[in-house]
């Protein structure tokens, strides 16, 4: 049986997990468990404790991106308990931290290990970031599916400056905390919108990616780095998530 292509993975994975969360919401918004959530300690202190409470999750949010946590599922979570706006808002900081703390400890802290556990992939990766590193990491960002504590160690490794693939991640991380916000968001409000928003977006994010992908130059270079097998992520993470 023929292989499937990078695109056709990444499509089959990311739907895989947007469905995953689509009924996850539902089931909340039609059950009982809604309820329970809401009384929850943690609802309940966001609730009372709204900027402390925010500051928690995004501390939390930034260490479970670090180590391999799927965004998708942050962004669900960020959704529920503030909102779409300001969940996309918390969540997206919190991704952000999570990546430049991968890529600081990479760089500074444990690349001697990394770079015998990465060699081989060190040199595609460098070559492709390196080559225009703030376009690069947005075109990797806007896949819909990847490796993001992966390609955090990897940019940590390589010879990118620091601020534009932080930078980039922050803007390229928008599109899919967008959707997941959006399904999170639906548990508490209306459902039926935020889930037809949320299909639009994820059509609309897939087709962005994969015409990204079709259209760069070194689209051989990205899919060696994004195809990376799960066996090759950090120790801490299990999802291989973007």
């Amino acid at each position: 049986m023929k292989a499937l292509s990078l695109p056709a993975k990444s499509l089959l994975k990311g739907s895989i997990l947007f469905l995953s969360m689509v009924g996850l919401a539902l089931l909340l918004s039609w059950s009982d468990m809604a309820g329970f959530l809401e009384s929850d300690r943690f609802s309940s202190y966001v609730r009372q404790h709204y900027s402390a409470g925010c500051l928690v999750f995004i501390g939390i949010a930034a260490l479970g991106s670090a180590l391999s946590v799927p965004r998708q599922f942050l962004g669900w979570c960020a959704g529920y308990l503030f909102g779409a706006g300001l969940g996309l808002l918390w969540v997206n900081l919190a991704a952000t931290l999570g990546c430049a703390l991968s890529f600081i400890y990479s760089r500074y802290v444990g690349r001697n290990t990394l770079q015998k556990l990465f060699g081989q992939h060190l040199e595609p990766v460098n070559r492709f970031l390196c080559a225009s590193p703030f376009g690069a990491t947005l075109t990797i960002r806007f896949m819909p599916f990847g490796h993001n504590a992966t390609v955090n160690v990897l940019a940590g490794l390589s010879q990118i400056q620091p601020l534009p693939f932080i930078f980039g991640s922050f803007i390229g991380y928008i599109p899919q905390h967008l959707i997941f916000s959006l399904l999170g968001s639906g548990v508490q409000v209306s459902t039926r919108f935020s889930m037809g928003a949320a299909s639009v977006l994820f059509v609309l994010s897939s087709l962005l990616g994969y015409a990204v992908y079709k259209k760069h130059s070194k689209r051989k270079l990205l899919a060696n780095i994004l195809d990376i097998k799960d066996d090759d992520a950090p120790p801490s993470g299990t999802s291989g998530i973007n």
